[in-house]
């Protein structure tokens, strides 16, 4: 009896394996779909997103003169402007700067998703408008880091640098960056159809000044065509702060080894060839 019930437990314990075995060994694909999976909406293929948030930084001083014309143009910027947040630090002004700027910005705003202006009077250097001191380099640079850092704060994609007698008169300029997805860009700016002037060097020296070279004119005449690696770009500046290493770009704290002037270009420069990019023309 006992060897009875021996055999009935040992094939019972062989089917219940069976059982397991055909569970495990059932292919699994899209033919078994559970009720949760039907009911769910078909994934698009390709589903509209959202454009990155760009920061828009601008110093401005003593700019009463190109702020109508640069405003306008920032304005006409063809990018959605609740993506887009703007930060403006203004002083130093002897002219009607600062109450431009603010007629502006009350003007605006309902239309940004946000805009910070700060009109400060506080006296840092003393120098004429046109006067560049050392003073005044320090400066510019301590306000273009606490820009970075304050897109870096707000969580921006992008922090778009521009000027105020940057006249940025293509409005799909940066779209057309953006959507070049590069870690560090500009668009070439140009003065007059016979100026040599750029925001741009193709060249520099041992001590990183500038350098002409061969290949300047061609691109500044538009004679080459694209995006290409160049050693400094300014004035008018992109930066994808999604890209892990932009925490290490600044314009104020030069990298370790650098031994040049404090001018924010070239410590900005220095700063992109030791986080392991380039700049992009």
């Amino acid at each position: 009896m006992a060897s009875g019930l021996l055999r009935v437990l040992v094939l019972g314990i062989l089917g219940a394996i069976s059982a397991v075995r055909q569970v495990f060994d059932e292919p699994i694909g899209p033919t078994r779909r559970s009720k949760i999976e039907d009911e769910l909406p078909p994934v698009a293929e390709n589903e509209a997103t959202l454009w990155p948030t760009v920061f828009v930084a601008m110093l401005a001083s003593n700019q009463a003169h190109t702020l109508p014309q640069f405003l306008a143009y920032i304005e006409r910027l063809d990018y959605p402007k609740d993506r887009i947040s703007i930060g403006i630090h203004t002083d130093h002004n002897v002219d009607n700067t600062s109450a431009m700027l603010q007629e502006w910005v009350a003007n605006v705003r309902p239309f940004y998703h946000n805009i910070l202006l700060i009109d400060s009077d506080e006296i840092v250097y003393v120098s004429e408008p046109l006067e560049w001191t050392n003073e005044r380099y320090q400066h510019i640079m301590r306000l273009r880091d606490r820009c970075l850092n304050e897109a870096r704060r707000q969580w921006a994609d992008y922090i778009l640098f521009v000027d105020c007698d940057n006249f940025l008169i293509n409005s799909q300029t940066l779209k057309s960056l953006v959507l070049k997805n590069k870690s560090v860009i500009a668009p070439m700016l140009t003065v007059t159809k016979t100026s040599l002037y750029s925001n741009f060097w193709c060249g520099t020296d041992e001590n990183g000044y500038y350098k002409r070279t061969k290949s300047y004119i061609p691109t500044l005449e538009r004679e080459r065509r694209g995006c290409f690696p160049v050693p400094m770009i300014y004035s008018t500046v992109l930066i994808d702060l999604r890209w892990e290493a932009s925490t290490q770009l600044s314009y104020e704290k030069p990298p370790p080894g650098y031994q040049g002037p404090a001018d924010d270009m070239l410590v900005f420069a220095a700063s992109v060839k030791a986080a392991g990019t380039v700049c992009i023309m």
